[in-house]
């Protein structure tokens, strides 16, 4: 919840490669959408970056708590999947595909949205384990959820 200000005199007081990375996750962890909205440009829609500074964005974007900010970048994450992966290096593209994936997004909507993508083969054929892996994860969460709702 701290503020672009406090993000910047922290950055100033560490100017190390590893101080801008750990600004840039700082930057997209905030709980606000045009920080959510940057972050999704800078690894999906932007030039390619630094795997490691990419890898720190991507830990900051999805926190708990801001399940409502992170809603919108369901579908937005496999619709993204083939883009990714034609214009990253495929370690890069990997990243994504699992760092990504909207685990947060408890909702029967995410499973839909993944076994729909995977039964239409629009998953590129090495990124499918982790967009398998998620879906499984989040089907999971709802069967808990519902367990522990029934007593």
């Amino acid at each position: 919840a701290i503020g672009e200000d406090h993000i910047d005199a922290e950055g100033a007081r560490d100017p190390s490669d590893r101080g801008g990375r750990r600004a840039a996750g700082a930057r997209a962890a905030r709980p606000d959408p045009e920080a959510k909205r940057r972050a999704w440009e800078r690894v999906v829609g932007g030039p390619s970056l630094p795997l490691a500074l990419t890898e720190e964005i991507m830990s900051g974007f999805q926190q708990f708590d801001q399940e409502d900010l992170l809603a919108p970048y369901a579908e937005r994450y496999f619709d993204a999947l083939t883009e990714v992966w034609e214009s990253r290096d495929p370690v890069d593209a990997l990243a994504f595909a699992g760092a990504m994936f909207p685990f947060l997004i408890v909702d029967p909507a995410t499973v839909e949205l993944g076994e729909r993508r995977l039964a239409e083969d629009s998953v590129p054929d090495v990124m499918r384990r982790p967009v398998i892996e998620g879906t499984d994860g989040v089907a999971r969460a709802l069967r808990a959820r519902a367990k522990d709702s029934a007593g």
